[in-house]
C-alpha cells in the first residue's frame, strides 16, 4: 500500500478539488487499516508526519 501511495495521490490530484478530500481520507484510512491489520507495531513505527497526514485527512 505504501509503495502505491505516490501513484494513488497523483490520481487523486487530477480529480475535481471538491472530491479530493473524500478520496484522500479513504486512502489514508485504507493505509492505516492495512498497517494495523498486518502488525500494529509497524503503524507505531511510522514517522510522525505520516500520523499527522492521516489525522489531517480524517478532518
Amino acid at each position: 500500500m505504501i509503495a502505491a501511495f505516490p501513484y494513488l495521490l497523483q490520481g487523486v490530484g487530477q480529480l475535481d478539488p471538491q472530491d479530493r478530500g473524500t478520496y484522500l481520507a479513504d486512502l489514508a484510512d485504507a493505509a492505516a487499516q492495512a498497517a494495523l491489520n498486518v502488525e500494529e507495531v509497524w503503524w507505531n513505527q511510522l514517522p510522525l508526519e505520516v500520523h499527522a497526514g492521516y489525522d489531517r485527512a480524517l478532518q
